[in-house]
């Protein structure tokens, strides 16, 4: 039987979704709450739908408030129209930080976070 990560808070043979938020045009929408004192998100999956009839751009920033620039950005992609994408990470988000994303139109685009919750 393999040893388990004593660190890890879910054991369970099933990776939980950290977060499933609707992506709005303009103003960066927190993707993940801030995990708490001695708790870390790590995302290991970010499934982005596009449920536009047109492209659309998403962007994911990592930062420490709600309020993002540039410097934040960490994904930028364009997803086909009615379709799907999927990326395969490992950002660790630490206690007091959070994903926040962005697309081009308000309404249109879903960001599913899957991933862990860690002791630190």
């Amino acid at each position: 039987m393999p040893a388990k990560n004593p660190r890890q808070l879910q054991t369970s043979a099933t990776v939980p979704t950290l977060i499933v938020a609707v992506v709005d045009a303009g103003t960066a929408t927190a993707l993940s709450a801030a995990p708490g004192t001695g708790l870390e998100h790590v995302a290991r999956q970010l499934i982005i739908v596009n449920n536009n009839t047109t492209a659309e751009v998403v962007q994911i920033f990592y930062c420490n408030s709600t309020t993002v620039t540039t410097v934040n950005k960490i994904i930028e992609t364009s997803v086909p129209a009615d379709s799907t994408t999927i990326l395969y990470v490992n950002y660790r988000i630490a206690a007091t930080y959070y994903l926040l994303g962005e697309a081009t139109t308000t309404n249109k685009v879903a960001v599913t976070i899957i991933g862990d919750v860690e002791a630190v």
